[in-house]
């Protein structure tokens, strides 16, 4: 399998592309507020949570948490980094776009140390400042990401540390679900991003590219078996030549 692709690579001069976004306006901007609103609720389930203890699991290779850390998740969604986390580090902050999933984590929360609040998509704004931001998966959303990377920026002590994820793309991802898939504004190659970080300050520790699974969603409703085959015989592959979506985990430190 990791031949077949390779060779498709090579063929179809499939690879990483640079960073590349989009065009956005009025249009565009309420069909996708609407649909973060809309999808709330329905979108994380099971195999979200299966797909955040993958995540978590890389992020630990990197980086690790303590009692002194005050963490923040932007873009927290459910919840489930703060919730894995919450017995690790001093207290936890999650702020997400969604209403619907603000309310209903506010809720349902059984940690003291954790709370949750509303976040307009570019500022960022809290009582006290992090040692840790989580910002998984945001990025590529954000209507303004250069003014959003640096209201993350002034929101963390000196040194702290901000974990990132963003989203990469193959000649297949492109062809199989054209523009604005997921919401998704833009797709970056680790280079754009270091570039994109250090012009707002941050010192960038380290970057990983993890190619994702095909139909993963599917597979992990079914269970983590299958999904756990399928992620490391995906990883094998180079990132430069894989054909379908990929994930840039980056630590930045300030």
């Amino acid at each position: 399998q990791v031949l077949f692709w390779a060779i498709i690579g090579k063929v179809e001069g499939a690879g990483m592309k640079k960073y590349f976004e989009y065009p956005v306006n009025d249009k565009i901007k309420k069909k996708i507020l609407d649909f973060y609103e809309d999808v709330g609720v329905d979108m994380h389930t099971s195999q979200t949570q299966r797909k955040s203890k993958i995540k978590m699991e890389r992020i630990l290779k990197e980086v690790s948490f303590n009692k002194q850390d005050i963490v923040l998740d932007i873009g927290c969604s459910r919840g489930e980094f703060l919730k894995m986390i919450h017995s690790q580090i001093k207290r936890g902050i999650g702020i997400d776009i969604s209403a619907n999933i603000i309310c209903l984590n506010k809720k349902e929360n059984q940690y003291k140390n954790v709370s949750y609040g509303l976040f307009d998509g570019l500022h960022v704004q809290t009582e006290v400042k992090a040692d840790k931001v989580c910002m998984l998966d945001v990025l590529e959303h954000a209507f303004e990401p250069d003014a959003l990377i640096e209201s993350v920026y002034c929101s963390m002590n000196g040194g702290g540390y901000l974990i990132l994820e963003v989203p990469t793309t193959g000649w297949m991802s492109e062809l199989v679900f054209g523009k604005y898939h997921m919401g998704h504004l833009r797709y970056y190659d680790p280079e754009s991003i270091k570039k994109n970080l250090e012009k707002h300050g941050f010192f960038v520790r380290s970057i990983k590219v993890y190619n994702s699974v095909p139909a993963g969603v599917y597979m992990l409703k079914k269970g983590m078996k299958l999904y756990n085959v399928m992620d490391k015989i995906c990883n094998k592959i180079p990132p430069k030549i894989y054909p379908y979506y990929g994930s840039i985990l980056v630590i930045g430190q300030k």
